[in-house]
């Protein structure tokens, strides 16, 4: 009743299939949700942020392709939310100013640090910021992968235009406090409001 479900098992027990059935079933059954989105996030969805840390300057920040931005026209009875992947939450985080103010906020209070969007020729680009006296930004590349996954699933679990999350191992690359943090959120932040 609390809207909140947890599946453990064993590696290789089926849970990711499981997650998957409930997201078919969820999407044939949407007036349930009323309009809201059906999401699923995989144990892969770093994947792309990864490669692009591994793959440019450390100082370089990371362009959110515009691929991403245009879903409704590719797939137009699908959302952006189709891919599994965090890409789309920093495209999210830059377009819902409400979500950006709650992960700014934990942002500086648990790492003195701030994120910087804007939209330019190459996509969405994200830095983040040292709060600090010197204010130092720098790129994906120079953060902890841990960090850039909280800010993540943080906005994928504010955004209210979702009717149903499901994410496939939550805990990857946060430390055991955060992971402690980030249950605490999606209680919270789960159920009918």
């Amino acid at each position: 009743e609390s809207g909140f479900l947890t599946l453990i098992g064993p590696n290789a027990s089926g849970k990711s299939h499981i997650l998957r059935a409930f997201k078919a079933h969820f999407n044939q059954h949407k007036e349930a949700l009323n309009g809201g989105i059906v999401r699923f996030l995989g144990s892969g969805r770093l994947s792309n942020l990864e490669s692009y840390r591994i793959l440019h300057h450390a100082n370089q920040a990371l362009k959110v392709s515009s691929k991403y931005t245009n879903f409704e026209t590719a797939y137009p009875d699908e959302s952006r939310y189709f891919v599994e992947t965090l890409a789309v939450d920093y495209q999210t985080l830059k377009d819902r100013p409400d979500i950006q103010l709650k992960i700014r906020a934990r942002l500086k209070e648990f790492f003195n640090r701030d994120i910087d969007l804007a939209w330019d020729s190459g996509g969405l680009s994200v830095n983040f910021v040292k709060e600090d006296s010197i204010g130092e930004r720098y790129g994906i590349g120079r953060e902890a992968s841990g960090l850039i996954h909280l800010v993540g699933l943080l906005t994928a679990i504010y955004d209210d235009e979702t009717g149903v999350l499901m994410i496939d191992e939550p805990e990857l690359s946060l430390h055991p406090q955060y992971q402690s943090f980030l249950l605490e959120e999606m209680r919270r932040n789960s159920g009918i409001p």
